[in-house]
């Protein structure tokens, strides 16, 4: 079995009357939380998600909350618990949900950013398309293979040089996860996953 087939791909569901989040606000660069850069530092007090108003019927409040930053965003608990795993260079930064009628849904979400980056992606084997503008940037994988001697095992979470707002987790944790019954997760298999 190849080491890399122990990985799975962070990613979030929205199903069942769960809300999706709009943009990162009143955060200058917010970018940056997709990318693996520390905001710790600087992060605004006033950070906020909006609940999309493309799905104004959606209001529960998922563990973990599709959005259209491309980050990890958990409630408290999924948060807390995360946290007590002490997985290594990962921080946590906290934001306001705010609803549909403009008030605060919860006040205690966070956005989970691994600052871990590898450059493990099997080029030769992956499907990739190439960001035209800046060619070190991947816009599209359709197949991706990982090369498992280029993973650090030190770090469970970790994000893909050339394309870092994908989030690989190993599969312990995954599993660990899991067992806590978190709702809005989705892990898909690396072999698997396409975005």
């Amino acid at each position: 079995m190849n080491p890399a087939d122990d990985y799975f791909v962070w990613k979030a569901n929205a199903a069942g009357g769960y809300c999706r989040l709009g943009v990162l606000e009143n955060v200058p660069s917010s970018y940056e939380t997709s990318q693996g850069i520390s905001r710790a530092a600087d992060f605004p007090d006033d950070a906020a998600f909006r609940m999309s108003p493309e799905f104004p019927k959606d209001v529960k409040l998922a563990d973990n909350c599709k959005n259209l930053e491309s980050v990890i965003v958990v409630s408290p608990t999924l948060r807390d618990w995360l946290t007590s795993q002490q997985p290594p260079s990962v921080e946590v930064l906290p934001v306001t949900i705010i609803n549909h009628k403009g008030k605060v849904a919860s006040s205690d979400y966070a956005i989970v950013n691994p600052l871990s980056i590898q450059d493990c992606i099997d080029k030769q084997n992956s499907n990739l398309m190439w960001n035209k503008i800046d060619p070190n940037f991947i816009s599209t994988i359709f197949k991706l293979v990982l090369l498992p001697d280029r993973i650090d095992a030190r770090f469970p979470m970790f994000r893909l040089q050339h394309e870092p707002t994908v989030v690989c987790v190993h599969k312990s944790l995954v599993e660990k996860i899991k067992a806590q019954g978190f709702s809005g997760l989705n892990f898909k298999p690396v072999g698997e996953y396409m975005g």
